[in-house]
């Protein structure tokens, strides 16, 4: 039991890590294509690749996420009547 705590633990750690590491580098290489290239990434539109000769190439994708922001305002007695608690496990090592 203590074993698959200090797992979990730290596989937490590591994925922390891992996650601000990925950021870091995200950050990086969108300020160096601002400077050098003049790109701004989060204004670029869906479907633009963006090629880093040798290094990498970035392509703009689309993902489905809804506005539960702009749900709230358009519809409030609806988005009250629908807004819900659920439970999120979180595991923390005692050991």
């Amino acid at each position: 039991m203590q074993r698959s705590a200090r797992l979990l633990r730290d596989s937490n750690q590591q994925a922390s890590a891992a996650t601000t590491t990925a950021d870091s580098a995200k950050k990086f290489l969108f300020d160096w294509l601002q400077k050098e290239r003049g790109l701004d990434v989060a204004t670029l539109p869906i479907g633009e690749f963006v090629h880093i000769e040798g290094v990498m190439m970035l392509e703009i994708g689309a993902a489905n996420k809804f506005d539960a922001a702009r749900f709230e305002i358009d519809h409030p007695d609806l988005y009250s009547e629908y807004k819900k608690k659920f439970p999120i496990k979180k595991p923390k090592c005692l050991a």
